[in-house]
């Protein structure tokens, strides 16, 4: 007959093997977890898109007056030009950030404000 009792170490080491498989799975398919690869993504491409510091150094040659204008006629001009995915990753961006701020303050118990820092 065959002895089926592991011996103690090895009867651990499965069950905690276990126990990790579990824990990471939940890590890995958690809305933070799909929210943050997604903003990662888009922030990633728009980089690759877009030359930041040339729009910054722009940004900083116009008057401050002249900021929010300047800022419409960009996205205007984009529109225009057929450079509507940078404008798209910058929206996906936003929009995941806005969810992850609303996901935060969802979670917090009854009663309980979001601390600011």
């Amino acid at each position: 007959m065959k002895n089926f009792l592991l011996p103690q170490n090895s009867l651990q080491r499965r069950i905690m093997r276990r126990v990790w498989y579990s824990y990471s799975l939940s890590i890995l398919v958690s809305n933070a977890m799909a929210r943050g690869f997604i903003l990662g993504f888009s922030a990633v491409l728009f980089l690759e898109l877009v030359s930041v510091p040339s729009v910054l150094a722009n940004l900083l040659s116009v008057e401050v007056k002249a900021v929010p204008e300047y800022v419409w006629q960009s996205v205007l001009q984009s529109i225009v030009t057929g450079e509507v995915l940078q404008l798209i990753m910058l929206g996906i961006m936003f929009l995941s950030l806005l969810s992850f701020r609303f996901n935060l303050r969802s979670t917090l118990p009854k009663g309980q404000a979001m601390q600011h820092v």
